[in-house]
Parts: structure tokens; C-alpha cells; sequence
């Protein structure tokens, strides 16, 4: 299943003296097997973005193509929610159940499945994300914590098996244990061919996980392409209204001064590793 937002413009309120203009010729495919990052700072259009793609909005001009047929009419953008699931930041807005079973067993079974596979899905969901169904399956969702109340949205969500994962700022009110089975889910998503956009304003979870990223500023596009590439653009960043990633700092900090480390994943520990490795390199040349 491909996405793909051709000179999308987007304005609230059009037409009235509150009208503004969120997103700006925004060109983005989204495509099979990917994982697509999406940065940019507030106001830069990126949850507008996520609702367009999900069929929430409808854009102002441009134009939504699903599997290369306009996204118009009723039948269109039902089409195209029915292949994209959203979780929003505010996890309270999904939930609107008495219970944990209810509000995930609503989409799979508005999908037509049966009570018992709904039942099933709605397990395998709770237990991927690491919560136990039987154990809150009769709980009122609203009375959970809010990373508990997080991770339920997600399982609402990952039980209706969407072609396009949408996930805004998933990854905040998260431990560290919530962020790896988050990474691993989204990491099966991509294996199984399905895709996966995810808005965060974490770069190391982007470095090592998404495929492209694209860059956001007042609406407009400022840059779509391999992770890599785009994460270590200090001036695009810049621009974006973002700070340098530590990592990103320290590794432009040692190239200036003569270390030039290549950059790997993105990850921590490994950046660690391959400057240790260097510095021991240029040691043991100095010892000879």
C-alpha cells in the first residue's frame, strides 16, 4: 500500500479572518516495507500531516493517492482510514470504553471479526506492547497510569493490523522498556511489508530506525531522504528550529579537530565504540 501527498496544502478555519495555512505543497510518499520520520518543531505541520494521511482531514489543494487512485468522496477517504491507524499524542483520546477489552476489541470489530477473533487480536496486541490482557482486560481504561494508558491506545490500534502505522510523538511518557518493544513493533511492521510514519523529536530513535526523514518548517517541506543524510545536516536542522542531537555535536566537535568518525547507526553506545577504536588507532600510530 503506497500514500502519496502531491501539492498538499492545508489551511484551518479557510476563508475567515482566523485562516491559517498549516502545510504548504507538501509532496511525500509513504511506500511498502518503510519506516518514514517526520521532524520538525511546533506549529510546523507535522500532526496536520499525520491527519491527512490517516483521512481526518481532506487537504485544501493537492491531492491524496491511495495505491495510485485520488483519495475524494466518501468511499476514498474510508478507504484510506481503513489502511492507516493513527495514535495520537493524548492516549485519552482514543479511550472512550468502560473497559481495557471493550476499547480494543471496538476496531477489529468494526472491521467485521468475530468476538473471539477480536478477543485474540486485541491479546496479541496487549502482549507486544508488555501488558497482560487478562490482567486488565476489565479495567477502566481511564483509570490506568499514562504510560499504561499509552500503551493501550497503541494495542487499540496495532489489533486492527493497519497497512500504515501513524504515530505521533509515540515514543514520550515511555520507559526504556516501553521504547524497545515500541522499536520492536515498528521494526516487525516494516518486516511483514507494511509501513510505519512516526513524528518524534528523539534523533537517535530515528537514526537507527527510519528509512527516510522528512524535515518540517512552517509547513513547507524542507527535505525528504535517507536518514543518515538528513540527520547529519547541521545547517538543515538549523533551519527545522532544532538544536544539534548531542551526538551529533560531539561527532562534528571531533572533526574539526581532526577525528572523523563514521557515524553507523546512530546509536550511543556504537558511536562510543568506533571513537574508542579510533583513538586507539591513533595511539598506537603515534607508538611506532
Amino acid at each position: 500500500m503506497t500514500i502519496y501527498l502531491h501539492n498538499v496544502r492545508y489551511s484551518y478555519m479557510p476563508g475567515t479572518p482566523l485562516e491559517r495555512e498549516a502545510l504548504r505543497e507538501v509532496t511525500l510518499e509513504v511506500r511498502p516495507g518503510e519506516v518514514v520520520g517526520v521532524l520538525g518543531s511546533v506549529g510546523s505541520g507535522k500532526t496536520t500531516l499525520l491527519r491527512l494521511l490517516k483521512g481526518i482531514l481532506e487537504p485544501t489543494s493537492g491531492e491524496v493517492t491511495l495505491d495510485g487512485e485520488a483519495v475524494r468522496g466518501p468511499r476514498g477517504v474510508t478507504k484510506l482510514r481503513a489502511a492507516t491507524g493513527l495514535v495520537m499524542q493524548e492516549p485519552e483520546l482514543h479511550l472512550f470504553a468502560a473497559t481495557v477489552e471493550e476499547d480494543l476489541c471496538f476496531g477489529p470489530r468494526n472491521l467485521g471479526l468475530g468476538r473471539e477473533e477480536a478477543r485474540q487480536r486485541a491479546r496479541e496486541a496487549m502482549e507486544s506492547v508488555g501488558l497482560s490482557f487478562d490482567e486488565m482486560r476489565s479495567r477502566n481504561p481511564l483509570s490506568l497510569s499514562m504510560g499504561e494508558q499509552r500503551k493501550v491506545a497503541l494495542a487499540g490500534v496495532l489489533a486492527m493490523r493497519p497497512a500504515c502505522l501513524l504515530l505521533d510523538e509515540m515514543t514520550s511518557g515511555l520507559d526504556g522498556e516501553g521504547k524497545r518493544r515500541l522499536r520492536l513493533i515498528i521494526e516487525g511492521i516494516r518486516d511483514e511489508g507494511r509501513a510505519a510514519v512516526l513524528v518524534t523529536h528523539d534523533f537517535e530513535e530515528l537514526g537507527g530506525l527510519a528509512d527516510r526523514v522528512a524535515v518540517l518548517a512552517e509547513g513547507r517541506l524542507l527535505a525528504c531522504g535517507p536518514s543518515r543524510s538528513i540527520l547529519e545536516d547541521p545547517e538543515l536542522l538549523r533551519k527545522a528550529g532544532y538544536g544539534l542531537p548531542p551526538l551529533l555535536e560531539l561527532r562534528l566537535l571531533l572533526k574539526e579537530r581532526g577525528l572523523d568518525i563514521e557515524w553507523g547507526t546512530g546509536d550511543a553506545e556504537e558511536l562510543a565504540d568506533r571513537i574508542a577504536g579510533a583513538l586507539g588507532g591513533l595511539c598506537g600510530g603515534a607508538g611506532r
